[in-house]
């Protein structure tokens, strides 16, 4: 065999082999990303087949489970059509995808606790809330506006607003859920846009704004879900042993609704003025260490 044959043979069998392990490679890839995925999407329902059969043995049961990945996955079509203003069959994966967390959520919520998923209902109250949420970025402090686009905006509000809603299923103060939730998110977003406010200064980007606010819009929303579930409880143990004349005339009186938004702002306010002076003290050290020269 002449030297240049042995050496395309060579070249060959090398090229095969790096063929070889770059499918291996984009295979492992391909099995760790659907892996990462499926935890993520159905998480949640893994748990809370745990929790009612004892065990996470799937083909003791499959069809339970698919039943609920099924609604979870249709309720995440639902919600992007209306966010997005496009019928339901028109929605792909991949604009669902960023519901389909927290519709596992949901729905797991509902599998635990034997209640009836309401998916329309849920839907709309869901889509009118970011719409409603919408409304607390035309603030003229925020340059960066653009958030507002329907798509984007979801993407922040959407999970929090569905986090919220499972509080707000435990008691709506009878003022209704959509509406409940409506407050609730103008809350969340005008205390996060106040905390921007006060930590970035002026010439922080847009995108340093933009993290920082769904950084605090996550916070904030976990810490008035906590509030609301608390003063939820405390009203209705409140109502139970009174007439219904009376309990009208109690959420009139009292507007526990009011007040879990106003203790909220406080919380918010204290937290944010603890954010504000930390970052200072961090920054004024590291101005005055800049200053002293190397050690020696």
């Amino acid at each position: 065999m002449s030297l240049a044959r042995l050496k395309s043979n060579n070249q060959e069998a090398q090229e095969e082999r790096t063929a070889k392990q770059e499918a291996m490679r984009d295979d492992v890839f391909r099995r760790k990303t659907q892996g990462q995925q499926f935890l993520k999407h159905h998480g949640a329902l893994l748990r809370a087949l745990i929790r009612i059969a004892g065990t996470i043995d799937l083909e003791s049961n499959p069809g339970e489970f698919e039943r609920h990945v099924l609604m979870a996955r249709s309720l995440a079509v639902k919600i992007a059509a209306r966010i997005l203003d496009k019928p339901e069959n028109e929605i792909s994966m991949e604009e669902a995808r960023p519901y389909r967390q927290e519709c596992s959520e949901i729905v797991a919520w509902c599998w635990t606790e034997g209640e009836p998923l309401r998916a329309d209902q849920v839907a709309d109250e869901i889509a009118a809330a970011v719409r409603h949420a919408d409304l607390a970025y035309d603030a003229d402090t925020t340059p960066w506006r653009n958030l507002s686009n329907a798509g984007q905006i979801a993407l922040t509000v959407v999970p929090v607003m569905m986090r919220l809603r499972s509080s707000v299923a435990l008691y709506d103060f009878r003022l209704g859920t959509e509406a409940v939730l409506a407050r609730l998110s103008a809350a969340v977003a005008e205390a996060s846009m106040i905390a921007v406010r006060a930590i970035l200064p002026a010439t922080a980007t847009e995108s340093d704004r933009r993290s920082l606010f769904q950084s605090f819009l996550r916070e904030y929303s976990s810490d008035l879900q906590t509030l609301y579930e608390e003063g939820a409880r405390q009203t209705v143990d409140a109502l139970l042993p009174l007439s219904e004349g009376e309990r009208v005339q109690y959420l009139d009186d009292r507007r526990p609704l009011d007040a879990i938004i106003e203790s909220f702002y406080e919380v918010a306010r204290q937290n944010t003025q603890l954010n504000a002076s930390a970052i200072r003290a961090m920054l004024e050290a590291l101005s005055s260490s800049s200053h002293l020269g190397p050690q020696v």
